[in-house]
This record gives C-alpha cells, sequence and structure tokens, in this order.
C-alpha cells in the first residue's frame, strides 16, 4: 500500500483559515472566527495561490518516491468534504526556488535519558551525519535538550563532519534558549522546544523536516520518564505486581483545563503549518516487545471513541489520531509526541538499532514532493477544527 505524507498534514481549527500567513504569536491569542479573506485582483494576475498550503510526499508500496503525479491524481478532504486545489506544482529539484527548498533540524532529546542511551543517541546522530563523507544534501540544525534545558547546538551546515564534532563536543553555540524547573513535566517541555524551533522557522521559506531523536515508549516500572512517556493522568496507578499492565481511566479534566490543551492544540497546529515542519519520531530506549495490552473502560471509550477491547501499551496513541478534538474533549493525549508527528504529516519509526540508517531513509525519501494549495470555507463559529486529508486514487 502506497503512503501519502502530508506536511502539514494537521486538523486545522478553521477560525484560523481566514487570517494571513503569520505565526499566532502565543497559545494565549485566540483569532476572530468569521472574518473574511479579500484576494487581491493583482494577485492572481501574477500567481493564483489557495489560502492554505500543503506538501505532499507520495511513496509506493517498496517505499520508493513516486514522481510523474498531476493535479488530477489527487483528492483534498477539508472535514470530508471535497476542496478545489487552487495551485499545483510538482517539486523535482528543491533547489529551484526559495520556497521549494528543504532543510534540516535535528533534536537530541535526551531528557530522562539513561547515560548509556544518551550516549548511543549521540552516537548514531553522528554516524548519520558523517555518511558519504560528511557531505550533506540539505543544511542541517542541531538543538539539544537535556536536564531540562534546550539549547542550540549548531547552526545551519551542509558540513557533517563539523556537525558532527559539535554532536560529540556536546558545547552549545549561542547560549541556553531556556530552562525550566525540575519539576516541570517532560511531555510539556518536549513541546516548548518543538514550539520554540518552528517560531524560528516561520522566517525561513520552504519546507522543514524536523527528525526528533528521543526517548520511545517503555513499560519498565523503573525506566525514564522522558517525553516519549504517556502524559501523567492518562493511565491508572502501576500495579507492582503488574507494572506492565495500564488501564486508560476516566478523563477528570476540567473543562477550562480543556479550554487550555485546545488552544494549545490549535496554537501547535497553525504554528508548524505555517512554519512548514512536518516531524519524524525517532525511538530510543523503547521497550517494543512487552505483551502488555492494556483495558479500555466504557467511559473512556465513549468521550475518545476507543475501541473497547484490550490494546497494547505501546499503541495506546493510536486512537488519538482519529477525529477532531474539541474544546469539550481535548487531552494531553492530543499533543502526545507521537499524535503531533503523526498530524504533522511525518512518520513514527519503528524502534530500531540502525537509527542512522532510519534518518538517512527519511532524507532520502523527501527529495522531490507536491505542493497544493486550497481555499478552505470560512469557519461558521468558534472552535471549529477541521481534520484535512490528502488521497490518490492511483494504484500501487
Amino acid at each position: 500500500m502506497h503512503r501519502i505524507c502530508l506536511a502539514i498534514a494537521f486538523s486545522l481549527p478553521s477560525f484560523l483559515f481566514a487570517q494571513q500567513e503569520n505565526a499566532p504569536a502565543s497559545p494565549g491569542t485566540v483569532p476572530l472566527s468569521g472574518s473574511k479573506f479579500h484576494r487581491n485582483p493583482a494577485d492572481s494576475a501574477v500567481e493564483l495561490e489557495g489560502l492554505i498550503r500543503l506538501d505532499v510526499a507520495v511513496t509506493d508500496q517498496a517505499g520508493r518516491p513516486v514522481t510523474g503525479l498531476g493535479r488530477d491524481d489527487f483528492t483534498l478532504l477539508d472535514n470530508g468534504h471535497p476542496q478545489e486545489i487552487v495551485a499545483f506544482r510538482a517539486v523535482s529539484n528543491p533547489h529551484d526556488r526559495p520556497e521549494s527548498s528543504i532543510a534540516v533540524l535535528l533534536l537530541i532529546d535526551a531528557l530522562d535519558l539513561s547515560p548509556n542511551l544518551a550516549a548511543f543517541e549521540r552516537e548514531q546522530v553522528a554516524k548519520f551525519l558523517r555518511q558519504n563523507g560528511g557531505h550533506l544534501a540539505q543544511p542541517v540544525t542541531i538543538y539539544s535538550l537535556e536536564n531540562s534545558r534546550f539549547f542550540l547546538l549548531a547552526n545551519p551546515s551542509r558540513d557533517g563532519n563539523a556537525l558532527a564534532k559539535a554532536v560529540e563536543y556536546d558545547k552549545p553555540i549561542n547560549g541556553l534558549l531556556f530552562a525550566a524547573p525540575g519539576s516541570a513535566s517532560p511531555v510539556l517541555l518536549g513541546l516548548r522546544a518543538i514550539g520554540t524551533m518552528a517560531r524560528t522557522e516561520t522566517l525561513n521559506p520552504g519546507r522543514k523536516l524536523l527528525l526528533w531523536v528521543g526517548p520511545g515508549l517503555t513499560s519498565s516500572l523503573f525506566f525514564h520518564t522522558g517525553t516519549g512517556q504517556y502524559p501523567n493522568g492518562i493511565f491508572d496507578h502501576i500495579d507492582p505486581r503488574a507494572p506492565d499492565v495500564r488501564t486508560l481511566i476516566a478523563d477528570r479534566t476540567s473543562p477550562k483545563d480543556r479550554e487550555d490543551i485546545f488552544e494549545k492544540i490549535y496554537w501547535f497546529s497553525a504554528l508548524l503549518r505555517h512554519a512548514h515542519i512536518s516531524i519524524d519520531a525517532f525511538s530510543v530506549g523503547e521497550d517494543n516487545e512487552t505483551p502488555a495490552l492494556a483495558q479500555t473502560p466504557s467511559e473512556q471509550t465513549a468521550a475518545t471513541e476507543l475501541p473497547s477491547d484490550r490494546i497494547r501499551y505501546t499503541d495506546l496513541w493510536k486512537p488519538f489520531l482519529e477525529g477532531a478534538p474539541s474544546a469539550q474533549q481535548a487531552s494531553l493525549m492530543d499533543l502526545y509526541k507521537k499524535v503531533l508527528t503523526v498530524k504533522s504529516g511525518g512518520l513514527v519509526l519503528p524502534p530500531e538499532k540502525d537509527l542512522a540508517q532510519q534518518m538517512t531513509k527519511c532524507i532520502t525519501d523527501e527529495g522531490s514532493y507536491y505542493t497544493l494549495t486550497f481555499d478552505p470555507p470560512l469557519a461558521t463559529q468558534t472552535h471549529e477544527y477541521h481534520p484535512l486529508k490528502v488521497s490518490s486514487p492511483r494504484q500501487g
């Protein structure tokens, strides 16, 4: 089965659609709904564009990029309704135009990782950077998140050998971007790091691929609690007699807290789209062999459309990919690392010892892509959040 990867393929709050293409100021800024956008006739005479731009990568059954597709080979749905594709471009050489260029952001996330896993993470990143003699096809910027601190480790460069030395030396070149109290949630620290990078990248043209190399899920009772772990309060307490089993509990989040979570959901949605960032997540230290299953109670099933049968612990994030969150049912799981990754149009890579090979494959697959633009319908009320889907009727 072929894969169509959208960047950004996020569900989008439709009251943001009527705004101009500038990044939201903060999660607390709520745009006015129902405002109208007036297209300048002079703009249409130059080149007709839609309000929303989506970058789409297509692969075949073997995972190879598919080229040669046209506008009629794609179907675009907003909230399940077909939309006219206003502008279409096939990009085979991203260097032809600044807006078609591709850059790579690399986040080394070692929050709460054991020293040996953190060292493994850096070794694999350095190995990736030194491939092909250290000659990189795209400029790479490197960030580091560890010990509740977030740094810029290396400025954009195509010199993989120099970047690898920066990773091994691990000395920030541009000072501390932010530090958080030791009690801060790793999940929220990861989100803050993503938001910091995205705000910077809104000023730069072209697509950006964010390779998030960091902690994965684990069922171990005494292991790390980094950004790969599920947020607190989603599951019941750990039973020492069965530490590998979790049960989803009825969500008791207050309506006010749900609104705050929803605000963050649509803010990150819009911000990643404005910055043209898609995320690929690579898991370090994830125990993918556990047979642990979690029981889903009926009250949680009704709230989040989770299946009523038992789910593998490592798969409990997947049901949150379905549907569009609302201000009444928003959950921290809607901002969970892997959910955020898939909804950005990226991939959640399975646990693998050779992370360098995985990263290389992700970069290679992005050599050609398609750009679609469209004009979404105006919002009829506040807090509308629409899923966007792109499909291709062609076989193979």
